[in-house]
Order: C-alpha cells, then sequence, then structure tokens
C-alpha cells in the first residue's frame, strides 16, 4: 500500500488531513486485507484496498472529486475515468474526446473514458531509475521528504488497522 500512497500524494498534491482503516487477520498473524479512506486538504477523497487473500491480488485505487470519479486497479493495470462536463461541450450519445458520453446529468453530462495502459513492470522501473539516479548523480524520481511522507502516511494507516 505504501506505493499507492506514494502514487495518491503526487496525484493529489495535497496534504492528507484523515484516514480512516480497517484491517482484518485472515489467514495468518498479520494484517491480510486493508482499506483505507483518505481525506486531502483539497477535498479529494480516495479509497485505497490491498489484499493478499482474494482469488487475484487486489490493489485498488478510487479517487472522488467533485466533478471526476477515477477508478485504477493497479494490479491488472486498468483505469476507469468519469468526468462531469458542461453538455455544451460534447454531443450527447457520442464518443468524444474525452470519452463516451453516459448519462445527462441537468446541464452536464457523464463522460466515462477506460483509458489504455501501457504494461510495465513497476518495480523494475523503480529499480532502474535509483540505479540511473545514483550513476548520472541526478535527483531520485521521489525525494526524501516525498518518501518520509508516505512513510507516515502507511504508518496512521497501519495504527487505525492494529487497533
Amino acid at each position: 500500500m505504501i506505493h499507492d500512497i506514494d502514487l495518491l500524494l503526487w496525484l493529489t498534491g495535497s496534504t492528507v488531513t484523515d484516514i480512516q482503516a480497517t484491517g482484518v487477520k485472515v489467514l495468518t498473524d498479520t494484517i491480510d486485507i486493508c482499506n483505507a479512506r483518505l481525506t486531502f486538504a483539497s477535498g479529494c477523497v480516495a479509497n485505497v484496498t490491498a489484499s493478499r487473500i482474494t482469488a487475484s491480488p487486489m490493489r485498488k485505487l478510487r479517487v472522488f472529486q467533485p466533478d471526476h470519479y477515477v477508478s485504477l486497479d493497479l494490479a491488472a493495470g486498468t483505469a476507469e475515468l468519469y468526468r462531469l462536463v458542461d453538455a455544451s461541450a460534447v454531443e450527447p450519445s457520442h464518443q468524444t474526446p474525452l470519452g463516451v458520453v453516459t448519462t445527462q446529468f441537468g446541464d452536464r453530462v457523464i463522460v466515462h473514458d477506460t483509458p489504455a495502459i501501457t504494461p510495465a513492470n513497476a518495480i523494475l522501473q523503480e529499480q532502474r531509475a535509483f540505479f540511473e539516479s545514483i550513476t548520472s548523480r541526478q535527483p531520485v524520481a521521489v525525494s526524501l521528504a516525498e518518501g518520509a511522507e508516505a512513510i507516515r502516511i502507511a504508518e496512521w494507516v497501519s495504527d487505525l488497522v492494529s487497533r
């Protein structure tokens, strides 16, 4: 979940103001499934789920904003985006550059998009970037402060589920 938290901090560019989290020990002596709801100063709310006991690995992020809903399945490498846009900007029931118009909602419409995701080995990319930063003496992609903040949030989640 630490990588998911880091990703959320980068995506939102905002600080976490509240966390609600639950975790369950099912098969082992440690938490096997965890769900955390992070609230950001920007008003964004994100729901993160990690589980090692589902039929397939589960790493999902769901981000809720006033005019966007994003659902990312990081294990499967898929994304769904829903946007609320001005109806005058798109033709109803047609494919638009933003996606497919699904629902009229007053003077706005909901547009659904499933962008193509290029499969990648995130761990390998992380190791290559780290090696490159050492050999080229360039800054790392995630600064020490950013990494420390992700760890602080992960520990906050861990403290909540360990109660």
